[in-house]
């Protein structure tokens, strides 16, 4: 097992409307997990996974018996020896991977020693095992590899433990050996292999071997050795496979007999939680625990420092269900550094598992007179008081206040005069709180006195002059409302000292003024935190400045796709508009995928980002964001 620590890295989060299917599923359990698989379809090039590294650029490295696989979540580089090639690979049979901060790699390998990966040149250096030479690995069967915060690379092998200290100069490399017979040596250890190297919170380093579990000290004379602390810590006379510590700073050991662990009050004792014979030990970052197994997947909740972590599921290989696990011996397991687990079979390739996806809970239209009125939604908003507004295209609209929220979504109030619900946005008239509801057809717009949501009626619906359907709506940060329509262009209306009453303009396309909307199909309105207005329309995206919204004609600065420019936003119907917390505009098409805008500087002019399918959207079409 191996976590990648937290790195300090700057995410944007969008949710990208697509279609998808998604099960009704437990929080955990068989049926509550899909596995996404990795296999030599995607161009793996072997389906044993011995060991999963995830280095400081964000690829995965994949360990197997036919090479070394770099991913970067598309596809695959393999690497495998090639006598043509000086600096290649010097053997198939990969074992384990570990890096350090500039991106380099250490990996070990049975029977060719251990190789090392300069993420720079992109080539290979080997060390060997070299007869007669005590500076030279002990072994050139490799069986576990650890990097420790004082740059120590440890080397387990099948004939004990080397060390290298990464901060010298690589020509001064020595291998300082740890076993039976040598000094610095290993007390107590029987002379077969390393399964596991472990640092602890305290920068204690322990070692697991087939007899047991050793710590590192300092013998009467100063000098290092490993001393065995197996019974003193109420092991087993047991392979100790892996080791590791939970959130709460507990050990963790995974034996071939069993899985122990500590409990507060009892000291450095530990307590076996669970029996059988394990591979690998994992904790995710909500302190679960998985271990890996010859028959399976399990997983442990792990919530108090003061009882055993509880048995909560095992994950096997099931031929009815696609998204199980591929099969059901565990070779390796990975916790990336956006929490994702990667388990490594034997046989299955890779499986992948995101703990933080959320689960679905579906609400739709039932039995029940009170469920969702209509299950295709066109429309969603909170307004001020936390009732949520749910539009639909058929189906009316639908509220549900805060005070009737009791979980089960089954007390909508339905307003079915307003059959097609497509935008809303709140106002404040006076001492009224005021919703605007966009609809299909004419009227298109509707006013609804929402002050008391306790006493909001069908019948107090208010429809306005207002001819045409209404697509989206906001209500600026002065008040002022914006109208987008479908074929009418859009509608500003500022609020006068009159109570109620507005200063109504609208603004069309004129094919003759390139200062013009550039449609009149308006699908999305969004100030952004300068004050500009942001028109999503179907030719092209539209602003107007905050020193332009307010004028009686305002100049539109108007954005379309040009095949010629890269840089030109990549398509001219535009469906939806997000400014992120750190004002970076976003732009959603109807088929060209997802665009960032970025503002041009002095003579630079203003240009686009786009991200599509090839670079990893599930769709071009981005109906939000």
């Amino acid at each position: 097992m191996k976590i990648l620590p937290f790195s300090n890295i700057s995410t944007l989060l969008w949710y990208i409307l697509v279609p998808y299917i998604v099960f009704n599923m437990s929080v955990y359990g068989q049926e509550a997990i899909s596995f996404k698989h990795i296999t030599t379809t995607d161009g793996l090039s072997q389906s044993d996974v011995n060991d999963i590294y995830q280095d400081k650029f964000g690829y995965m490295w994949f360990g197997t018996h036919d090479g070394l696989n770099k991913y970067d979540g598309y596809g695959f580089t393999v690497y495998n020896p090639d006598s043509e090639k000086p600096g290649s690979i010097n053997s198939n049979l990969i074992y384990n991977i570990v890096g350090d901060d500039e991106g380099n790699l250490w990996i070990g390998t049975t029977g060719s020693g251990l190789n090392f990966f300069n993420a720079t040149t992109g080539k290979f250096v080997h060390y060997r095992h070299k007869d007669g030479d005590s500076s030279s690995l002990s072994s050139d069967h490799i069986t576990t590899l650890y990097l420790d915060s004082k740059e120590r690379l440890w080397i387990g092998s099948r004939n004990g433990l080397d060390m290298l200290d990464l901060s010298l100069p690589s020509k001064d490399f020595v291998f300082q050996h740890y076993n039976s017979v040598q000094t610095p040596f290993i007390a107590g250890w029987d002379g077969t292999m390393i399964h596991t190297i472990y640092e602890d919170k305290n920068g204690q380093l322990l070692v697991g071997s087939p007899s047991g579990l050793f710590k590192l000290a300092k013998d009467a004379n100063g000098k290092d050795y490993f001393g065995s602390i197996t019974s003193t810590i109420g092991l087993p006379n047991a392979a100790v496979r892996d080791i590791s510590e939970d959130s709460l700073g507990r050990l963790l050991v995974a034996t071939g007999q069993g899985v122990y662990g500590q409990v507060k009050g009892k000291g450095e004792m530990l307590q076996k939680f669970y029996d059988g014979d394990f591979s690998t030990l994992l904790v995710d970052n909500d302190n679960r625990i998985w271990l890996g197994s010859n028959d399976g997947l399990l997983l442990f909740e792990n919530t108090s420092g003061d009882t055993l972590p509880k048995f909560t599921d095992r994950f096997v290989y099931d031929s009815r269900n696609p998204a199980s696990i591929s099969k059901n011996i565990i070779k390796s397991l990975f916790l990336d550094n956006t929490g994702i687990i990667w388990i490594g079979t034997n046989g299955g390739g890779v499986n992948t598992f995101d703990p933080g996806r959320k689960k679905f809970r579906h609400i739709r239209n039932t039995s029940d007179p009170n469920s969702l009125s209509y299950d295709k939604i066109r429309a969603m908003y909170e307004d001020s008081h936390g009732t949520l507004w749910i539009g639909t295209e058929g189906g009316g609209l639908n509220m549900l206040t805060k005070k009737n929220d009791n979980g089960s979504y089954n007390a909508f109030k339905h307003f079915n005069s307003i059959q097609r619900t497509f935008a809303l946005t709140e106002t404040q008239i006076g001492n009224r709180k005021v919703l605007f509801i966009g609809t299909e057809g004419s009227p298109g717009l509707f006013q609804l006195d929402i002050s008391n949501p306790n006493k909001v009626s069908e019948n107090n619906l208010v429809p306005q002059e207002f001819l045409g359907g209404v697509f989206s709506l906001l209500t600026d940060s002065e008040q002022n409302i914006w109208i987008g329509t479908y074929g009418s262009g859009v509608h500003r209306w500022m609020r006068t000292k009159n109570e109620g009453e507005y200063e109504k303009e609208v603004f069309s396309h004129y094919s003759n003024s390139t200062n013009s909307v550039p449609s009149d199909i308006i699908r999305s309105i969004l100030e952004d935190s300068q004050g500009n207005i942001w028109l999503a329309t179907g030719n092209g995206l539209s602003m107007i400045s905050a020193k332009e919204r307010y004028k009686k004609r305002p100049k539109f600065i108007s954005y379309t796709n040009n095949p010629e420019n890269a840089s030109s936003i990549s398509h001219n119907y535009i469906l939806s508009l997000y400014e992120s917390h750190s004002g970076e505009l976003w732009i959603g098409t109807f088929g060209g995928g997802l665009n960032r805008y970025v503002k041009g500087k002095g003579d630079t002019a203003d240009s686009f980002i786009s991200y599509s399918e090839k670079d990893g959207l599930p769709n071009n079409v981005i109906k939000g964001i």
